[in-house]
């Protein structure tokens, strides 16, 4: 028996502040890794980390040492890799038909339950504050405390609160990108909003009314995913060759009194370009760049609302007692404990000399030539340790050429390639360089012949 998925490279918790890269606390990494677990199986998930291990400012190109690490509240993860995973789990819930946005937001209201966390707080002193609109304007207030909690290298102010008849509005400023780092950095204004709509829910009461995002410090560039062309002409943005937006001065008096004392920006450097018409991604199927919102702008902005209106949530002891949040952590942890295991499961491969197949896990997966390819790589493995191989070698064996004026071996080995990716079979051959192929062994494998 062959074993394997031992982490060659385990990054160490300090090595992303060594490299002076943005950080994210693992608070907001966590919830992302909850609400893949919610959502999808065990099967699914350990393919999507297996498939997402080997990418720039993970914290392990080993894809279950990532998954540890996700639901480590006490770690720190890249502000690049968040993003990263971010444009991932929304690739996969549209391969899987999930409303990503809608669910993902209803998610975190239920995951921002911490109730336990604060019973030595006096209950009925809490219970009469959260029947006062005061307190819960405090509580908005501190939205740009949570910010900075999670995301410590961001720069979070409170620009300006406003008191309309049955409205509070509180707008703040998050600025990401310090300049010496890569956009890639910059995770979406939405997902700090969806956190703090949330908010409240901690102190059991209701989320706070809706959000507005006014700019973004994300770039349009990278939020086009299909290679869309993009120009400018004239100051105005053109998106395959239709007007989208213009370029246009950020003229909010509060905001240029802000960022000139916190010394962020020059005022020829508060420009952005201002969505004209909504632009809807033909992959994603959902709109992207929103009408009257600033992209490219140095920094973000939103206003978090919250309702002024009369609150009776009864007994605030009583609901500390009730345990729905306890089980709802406990019932993910089952399924991140699922999840490990599926790391742990053998594959076995048996080869079928009559039949020419190659069976896994009782399944003929593989046959013909290629059946006898991905034979010969796995024995060389098992008898040499051999991982990496060249397409010469596998040319050089009688058993693969049919023809010897058209061998159809590239033909083969690419299917076999596609064939053990589909299929999750415990191990897939990946293209290094041009001839040069590498075998992964994703767990562990017993190979048998007969």
């Amino acid at each position: 028996m062959i074993q394997s998925g031992k982490c060659l490279y385990e990054k160490n918790e300090l090595e992303v502040k060594k490299k002076n890269e943005p950080v994210i606390r693992n608070f907001f990494a966590k919830l992302l890794h909850a609400f893949l677990l919610q959502h999808f199986s065990s099967k699914v998930l350990c393919e999507f980390y297996k498939q997402h291990e080997n990418v720039e400012a993970a914290p392990s190109n080993n894809a279950k040492q990532i998954i540890l690490h996700l639901w480590d509240e006490n770690q720190i993860t890249s502000s690049t890799y968040v993003n990263y995973l971010l444009k991932s789990i929304e690739l996969l819930c549209m391969d899987h038909s999930i409303p990503m946005y809608k669910l993902l937001n209803d998610f975190l209201i239920s995951a921002m339950v911490s109730k336990a966390k604060i019973t030595q707080i006096n209950n009925s002193l809490l219970c009469f504050l959260m029947k006062e609109n005061a307190f819960r304007k405090q509580l908005l207030h501190s939205v740009c405390s949570m910010s900075s909690s999670l995301c410590p290298d961001a720069i979070c102010a409170v620009i300006s609160e406003t008191e309309y008849q049955n409205c509070n509005e509180c707008r703040f400023l998050i600025k990401q990108c310090n300049g010496n780092n890569s956009d890639d950095c910059i995770v979406g204004i939405e997902f700090f909003a969806y956190l703090s709509m949330a908010l409240p829910v901690m102190f059991c009461s209701t989320p706070f009314s809706k959000y507005q995002i006014f700019t973004h410090e994300q770039k349009i560039k990278d939020l086009l995913w299909d290679n869309e062309e993009i120009s400018y002409k004239n100051g105005e943005l053109y998106i395959n060759g239709k007007i989208h937006g213009v370029q246009t001065s950020i003229d909010e008096e509060g905001i240029r009194n802000q960022l000139h004392e916190l010394g962020l920006c020059e005022p020829d450097q508060l420009r952005g370009t201002m969505i004209t018409k909504d632009y809807i991604c033909p992959r994603r199927k959902r709109v992207i760049l929103r009408r009257k919102e600033i992209y490219d702008a140095p920094f973000s902005v939103v206003s978090v609302f919250d309702i002024v209106q009369p609150r009776n949530i009864g007994r605030y002891d009583a609901i500390v007692q009730d345990d729905q949040d306890v089980s709802f952590w406990n019932n993910l942890e089952k399924k991140q404990n699922e999840l490990l295991r599926e790391f742990k499961k053998t594959s076995n491969f048996i080869f079928d000399k009559s039949m020419q197949v190659i069976i896994i896990n009782d399944s003929i997966i593989i046959s013909g030539v290629q059946a006898k390819i991905l034979s010969s790589i796995l024995k060389s493995y098992i008898n040499n340790k051999r991982e990496v191989f060249e397409w010469r070698d596998l040319a050089a064996n009688d058993e693969f050429i049919c023809d010897p004026y058209s061998t159809g071996l590239s033909t083969r080995l690419n299917r076999l390639i596609a064939a053990l990716k589909k299929n999750s079979c415990g191990c897939i051959i990946d293209k290094i360089t041009r001839g040069k192929y590498k075998l992964t062994l994703n767990g562990n494998i017993s190979y048998f012949e007969r």
